[in-house]
């Protein structure tokens, strides 16, 4: 009805029980008609930002919509989600180490992304009842049956009236189960969300979602995987302050490489020397030897907290050295990738974008002059007690520049999708939020 009074044809609702259209009107043909997403198929990725704690980003889904199951995103608010809005698009994440709230509800308006919120309740802090939705029962399958039934399987404590269901979420769920769809396309788009208790189950017949969906799968899989933003740059281009305060923003892990190579270099310099770096068998045997571990902003290697060392100018220059074998960087690759988990991960250095994380869903690189940079390294030295001059900064920079991008393995340089950020002149909070606002642009632009 409102799509036809946007186009120009009047229709009179009698208490939606008769509607009555004047014969002789014609549709406008000059509307200009923006067409939204459809929320029913989005309700899945409200609930994986929810249960994922996000943030899911879904695009071209606007506040003002008169979709019901738009009335969804009301209810998980009320039950904990975290839902933030912008022009066409919706975030949804669920803040750490908060519970989804336990609920009692009529869901007779939102039949069909009821049954999302069935699952959702499998998480919650304490038992859940869907009430008022005896409609289940005249769709694809008896769908309250059928969720009673597959329910059981995973171990859950159900409750079917004639039309509710009581929920109690179980301690734990049942391993190894193949839910059945009963051909109906709901089932396996809702039942794919008990992934997000960590189990493996199998989902029977799943080609019965592309009734709506094709793709729903594949879609899933996407959100499912960290987004990575990667922020690649020279020595003093301050990627390190910008990545760490971005992933603090957006509450990702964060990923100091040039922090990695830096402790294979202290490690090299205590004693690592007598390895050749050419010597594939010498390499091994030397890495063999190292155990680096992160803990937030704290480095260890080899069980000590080495944090602070591994940023005096020897260190980095011996990190340069190490870094120029290819098979250390293979090695370390792979150790960095692994750091990559749920709800993101900011990651900085000189090959994020290029090599490490080719598949970013975000990639930067940001610059500054020379002599900035040189004079952000001289006042971080002398700030941590270090004799340095200037001049002799800017010299070593300059070479290391040259050595970083000419190297054979990875070298430093713009990734072709990367977006150039010059901070010269600028404060970090002003780069920081060029980085955000390039990072929501990506997941407005993404297929999300």
């Amino acid at each position: 009805l409102d799509m036809m009074n946007s186009f120009g044809v009047k229709v009179t609702n009698h208490n939606w029980k008769r509607f009555d259209i004047e014969g002789g009107q014609v549709y406008s043909r000059s509307k200009r008609y923006k067409v939204e997403g459809d929320a029913s198929s989005a309700s899945y990725f409200f609930a994986a930002g929810m249960l994922g704690r996000g943030p899911v980003f879904i695009n071209n889904i606007v506040k003002d919509s008169i979709q019901g199951d738009i009335k969804l995103l009301d209810i998980l608010g009320d039950i904990g989600a975290q839902i933030s809005w912008a022009e066409r698009r919706l975030s949804v994440s669920m803040p750490k180490n908060k519970a989804i709230r336990a609920f009692d509800l009529d869901l007779n308006h939102i039949p069909d992304a009821a049954m999302t919120l069935a699952i959702i309740a499998l998480f919650a802090d304490g038992p859940c009842r869907l009430r008022n939705i005896g409609n289940w029962r005249v769709k694809e399958t008896d769908r309250l049956s059928a969720m009673t039934t597959e329910m059981r399987k995973l171990g859950v404590n159900v409750s079917e009236g004639p039309d509710s269901l009581e929920i109690e979420p179980p301690t734990s769920f049942n391993e190894g189960v193949a839910i059945d769809t009963y051909d109906d396309h709901r089932m396996a788009m809702c039942f794919a969300l008990v992934a997000f208790a960590g189990l493996d189950i199998t989902i029977n017949d799943p080609k019965c979602a592309s009734k709506t969906f094709p793709n729903f799968f594949e879609k899933l899989e996407s959100t499912l995987q960290a987004p990575v933003i990667t922020i690649d740059g020279p020595s003093g281009s301050g990627k390190g302050t910008v990545a760490r305060q971005v992933a603090n923003r957006l509450g990702f892990s964060y990923l100091d490489s040039g922090a990695l190579y830096r402790s294979v270099g202290l490690f090299y310099l205590n004693g690592g020397k007598s390895n050749n770096l050419s010597d594939p068998v010498s390499v091994k045997k030397f890495m063999d030897e190292i155990r680096i571990e992160l803990s937030g902003d704290t480095i260890f290697l080899n069980g000590e907290d080495v944090t602070k060392q591994i940023r005096e100018e020897s260190v980095s220059m011996a990190a340069s050295k190490v870094a120029k074998s290819e098979i250390i960087r293979g090695l370390m690759y792979e150790l960095q990738r692994n750091v990559r988990h749920a709800p993101g991960l900011v990651a900085d250095g000189r090959d994020m974008g290029t090599t490490v994380f080719p598949g970013a869903r975000l990639k930067i690189y940001l610059t500054a002059s020379l002599e900035e940079r040189a004079r952000r390294r001289y006042l971080q030295l002398v700030e941590s007690g270090e004799r340095v001059k200037m001049e002799g900064l800017v010299a070593e920079m300059s070479r290391r520049d040259l050595e970083d991008s000419s190297r054979s393995s990875s070298p430093m340089r713009q990734a072709e999708s990367a977006i150039e950020i010059d901070s010269t002149g600028k404060g970090i909070a002003e780069v920081v939020q060029d980085v955000l606002d390039a990072f929501y642009r990506a997941n407005c632009n993404s297929s999300q």
